[in-house]
């Protein structure tokens, strides 16, 4: 018995140290970067990392990130809601669709179907970006809105999520009932289906919120007009810009924009996590306990 909590022991400890040093590993970035936008540019690189500032300056830093460069930094910011919030939603209620009917219809080529999207799931999206660039360019797709936001509405591991998910969360036998009634699957998909799917829906549209929203491989390929950038791009933008030199603090670049900035562009995700967090608890445990 001592043998057995000495063990259960050892155990524990191990894995608080093992969580605690993930939480540092994660939170340390995190804490350092909201310090760092309460300096200006000689504080940032006079004070040690970490340190608080006795004069705050996260309003100056504020009004000047969003000042500068006529205001193009407010326009990268509804940028990036724009795609994050088309392409999340959009991309969820396709891949749904698509879910149901490769899980719950029976048509020719439907194994072949799934065998394609399983199968892309391999294939690394950067590999997909020139072929995407030259078809694009042809349709005369780049440098708009429609360009970076098309081709992130098809998804092949949305659509595997809801396959499993739909295949799970609506049983046949309820299919069966609704068409018994008189319900098309065009009904039960919108009336059945999407309901009891709501906790994978939700996790979905999370998880593809928070993609579209770090996106930047693909903008950066597509556009060229600095308007139409989303945040990522941007910021990389004015890193490659960036000046140390206070002499030029109201016109050019400085580091607590870039930091400022890339404050900004991770709020979205700390704020909508804990909100829908319990959804995402239940979407991902779907059928672990009895009842699901």
């Amino acid at each position: 018995m001592s043998f057995r909590i000495a063990g259960r022991v050892i155990k524990v400890t191990a894995t608080t140290i093992l969580l605690t040093f993930v939480a540092l590993y994660v939170l340390v970035p995190v804490v350092w970067l909201l310090l760092s936008t309460t300096k200006n540019n000689s504080q940032f690189f006079a004070l040690g990392a970490f340190t608080i500032p006795s004069h705050i300056s996260l309003g100056s830093n504020l009004s000047h990130t969003f000042n500068l460069q006529s205001g193009i930094f407010f326009y990268w910011l509804v940028n990036s809601l724009i795609y994050a919030l088309i392409i999340s939603i959009g991309s969820t209620y396709l891949s749904a669709m698509a879910g149901y009917a490769m899980c719950k219809l029976h048509f020719l080529g439907r194994k072949a179907f799934s065998v394609v999207v399983i199968g892309s799931l391999m294939v690394p999206s950067a590999v997909l970006v020139i072929p995407l660039f030259i078809l694009e360019q042809k349709l005369h797709l780049t440098n708009t809105y429609e360009g970076v936001i098309l081709p992130s509405l098809l998804s092949a591991f949305a659509i595997f999520f809801m396959m499993v998910y739909v295949n799970e969360a609506l049983p046949d036998s309820l299919i069966d009932a609704a068409q018994v009634d008189g319900a098309g699957h065009w009904r039960v998909f919108h009336q059945i289906a999407l309901p009891l799917a709501k906790p994978g829906l939700v996790t979905l549209v999370l998880i593809s919120f928070i993609a579209a929203w770090n996106n930047y491989f693909l903008p950066l390929v597509l556009l060229g007009n600095q308007k139409l950038f989303p945040m990522t791009v941007g910021l990389s933008v004015w890193l490659s810009t960036v000046t140390s030199s206070s002499a030029a603090a109201g016109q050019s670049v400085q580091y607590p924009n870039i930091v400022v900035g890339t404050a900004i562009s991770v709020l979205p995700t700390l704020l909508i996590f804990p909100i829908l967090q319990r959804y995402v608890a239940r979407g991902i445990t779907l059928g672990a306990v009895a009842g699901e």
